[in-house]
């Protein structure tokens, strides 16, 4: 995972950063479903997918732009 942060936000070094990678969407169109906590960073790409085969390995680029509402 290539992750970049966006330097438009708040993020400061001593802050943890935990990355979730989910089968399905957080998302219903661009209405987060409400388990999904505010204020955790994401990225904005909602479209951002990719497909890893069974022993396989893939190389994905993402910037965190965004705080969930």
């Amino acid at each position: 995972m290539n992750l970049a942060i966006d330097k438009n936000l708040k993020v400061k070094r001593d802050h943890e950063l935990f990355l979730l990678l989910t089968t399905e969407s957080l998302f219903e169109g661009l209405k987060c479903k409400k388990e999904h906590l505010s204020g955790d960073y994401m990225s904005s790409d909602l479209n951002n997918l990719f497909t890893l085969t069974a022993n396989g390995n893939v190389e994905v680029d993402t910037t965190i732009d965004f705080v969930i509402p």
